[in-house]
């Protein structure tokens, strides 16, 4: 599933809906998710910035 909703994802931004002024897209993939990583590397993507979530225990 992850890697066809990327492509369609890829295929509608530049298909006919191209948006050139577009500069960054914006996703999230779990750090531990390296099937969907390398998909989107394939895809031309790269990691633009890392999120660290922390909560505190009850």
């Amino acid at each position: 599933m992850g890697r066809a909703g990327e492509l369609g994802v890829t295929k509608g931004s530049a298909g006919e809906h191209c948006r050139p002024e577009l500069e960054h897209v914006g996703t999230g993939t779990g750090s531990a998710n390296s099937a969907m990583i390398r998909v989107n590397e394939r895809l031309g993507f790269v990691t633009a910035r890392e999120v660290v979530v922390v909560n505190r225990s009850p």
